[in-house]
């Protein structure tokens, strides 16, 4: 309760009156309003991705505020917001049908399989597992969101196709379909870019309003004005697709809701349940992690990732239980509660709990938005600047690459993994047993060993004064030792400059170069200036390679070292 009411961990008791102080005061009113913007904006694109994992739309609301609430009170991380993620829903969609077509789509099976998700994610919390987030490349970090910005765009074709012959729609009807979805994207889009003052005319205030509420507004606006009044025309709203009514304000166990058909527990319902409940912990902890470490930039603290996956895994077996599709971590709404001040857990409580009352309260407003709107506002967040462009520079050629920055090693990492990937589904697909164990030895070895190694890299002060701190940088820099690295200087009280000396370390991939440019980047946000040297000649033609895709590094050439 007493982080609820301030940023320094509790430092405050609101029953005895203390944060009755006009600085507490405006820290809870920051907080709300970050809460109820934030809320607004993951309505939208909850409904975005229940449609995206073919359930209805209250399951993913549902899932919104349970998965929230829980992870707002007792996750290691204030100030993030959770929820139903596209991530999960790209996983879903994969197993259940859409719920138009005649066959049983199987959504029956979810539930079960949050309910597993959720176990094991308290597994990997009890054997400590999630401390292996460091083995996590920044190569990886850029295909995870290349390929669900793929995976949502394809899924966002599926409300301009008829429900029944599954053709693309014509005539009017897809004509308004697509101005309603370019409204909503432009929307987005431009909000946040609006000029204060135009002409005298102040316009600054707009930003405060969430830019996907407004989308939603917009789109509300064209659809029953222009499109149904002026034109005689409609295009489909939630309520002609999935309505939201007083059966679905509520959750229910899974098991009691006549709406879905009994869970078969045979070999291949186990199996459905276990692979599906799998696949969403892996990707839940290692997103919900990776968006933990984005949201310690942004609030210049330290979470706890034990609590993290502790939290999460509890909340997904209660949303399962009661019929949500579970959730995890949301990088994009965490970044801008971050980036608006929330930093405590009053901000996402409040998300949460607003989320709640819209479904249970609000529901019969929901039924007014236009499906091609909620596609509109899935493209916009799967097009914003977060999905790197990275992997489409390797399919250029050498010359071009050079040109763009990109280096050839950028994407070995990436392709090694897919081939790598590869040959184990092939070994366990031909049941070659002999070739599937040494191939998860061999893997077990070498990720124990690349764990190690990413530890072993020290930072050591070599000079000190009032205007230059000077590190020694000693091991080797790649994809394990990046998060180890960036945690080991003071940004806050080092002089101006700073200069790292590289000479007794290597720089093996593009995510040692990654951590170097990410310590730049941190030092130069408090004004601070960082300059590298003394590279080997290997490590040094790499960087030059890829010297666009690190600009904040500022290196010199190799000195002459007594």
């Amino acid at each position: 309760v007493k982080e609820l009411y301030s940023p320094e961990d509790g430092d405050c008791t609101p029953w005895k009156g203390e944060w009755w102080t006009p600085e507490h005061l405006a820290y809870v009113r920051q907080e709300l309003f970050c809460g109820v913007v934030i809320c607004f904006a993951q309505v939208p694109e909850s409904v975005a991705f229940a449609y995206l994992a073919n359930v209805e739309p209250h399951v993913a609301l549902h899932a919104a505020w349970m998965v929230g609430l829980i992870c707002s009170f007792f996750g290691g991380r204030p100030g993030m917001v959770n929820g139903a993620t596209g991530a999960f829903a790209a996983i879903i969609q994969t197993f259940v049908k859409d719920v138009d077509s005649d066959e049983d789509s199987g959504v029956e099976y979810l539930f079960p399989s949050v309910i597993v998700a959720g176990l094991l994610m308290l597994i990997v919390w009890s054997l400590e597992w999630y401390k292996f987030i460091v083995m996590v490349p920044a190569t990886v970090m850029i295909g995870f969101c290349n390929g669900l910005a793929i995976v949502i765009g394809l899924a966002q074709l599926h409300p301009f196709q008829d429900e029944d012959t599954h053709d693309w729609l014509g005539g009017s009807e897809l004509g308004w379909m697509i101005l309603i979805m370019l409204s909503a994207m432009i929307t987005m889009e431009f909000m946040g870019k609006v000029p204060d003052n135009v002409h005298g005319v102040p316009l600054g205030w707009l930003k405060s309003i969430p830019s996907s509420l407004m989308a939603i507004i917009v789109s509300i606006i064209l659809e029953f004005v222009v499109v149904r009044a002026a034109a005689g025309d409609k295009t489909k709203t939630i309520k002609d697709v999935s309505e939201f009514t007083e059966d679905t304000a509520f959750p229910y166990p899974f098991f009691l809701d006549n709406a879905y058909d009994k869970v078969v527990l045979d070999s291949a319902g186990f199996g459905k349940i276990f692979l599906q409940g799998f696949l969403l912990a892996a990707v839940g902890v290692i997103e919900s992690l990776m968006t933990q470490n984005v949201v310690n930039t942004l609030t210049k603290s330290e979470g706890d990732p034990a609590k993290t996956v502790a939290a999460m895994g509890v909340a997904n077996v209660i949303s399962g239980f009661w019929g949500g599709m579970g959730g995890n971590a949301m990088i994009g709404l965490s970044t801008i509660n971050g980036l608006s001040g929330g930093k405590g857990r009053l901000s996402t409580v409040t998300v949460a709990l607003g989320v709640m009352c819209c479904i249970m309260g609000g529901y019969p407003v929901l039924n007014f938005i236009p499906v091609s709107a909620l596609a509109g506002a899935a493209e916009a967040v799967r097009l914003t600047p977060s999905c790197d462009i990275g992997s489409w520079l390797l399919r250029l050629p050498a010359e071009c690459r050079r040109v763009c920055g990109c280096p050839r090693d950028y994407g070995g990492e990436s392709v090694i993994s897919k081939l790598h990937s590869q040959s184990l589904w092939r070994a366990l697909h031909l049941h070659h047993l002999q070739w599937e164990v040494a191939d998860v030895a061999g893997c077990s070895g070498a990720a124990v060993f690349s764990y190690l190694s990413g530890q072993a890299v020290e930072v050591k002060q070599v000079s000190k004064d009032t205007k230059e701190i000077v590190y020694a940088i000693d091991g080797p820099l790649f994809f394990a030792s990046n998060m180890p690295f960036v945690k080991k200087f003071d940004y806050e009280n080092d002089p101006e400059q700073v200069t790292l000396l590289l000479d007794a370390a290597t720089v093996f991939d593009f995510s040692g170069l990654d951590a170097l440019n990410t310590v730049s980047k941190h030092y130069a946000d408090k004004g601070k200036k960082v300059t590298v040297k003394n590279m080997h000649s290997g490590c040094a033609s790499m960087y030059y390679k890829a010297h666009e895709l690190t600009a904040h590094i500022t290196y010199e050439e190799m000195e002459d070292m007594q």
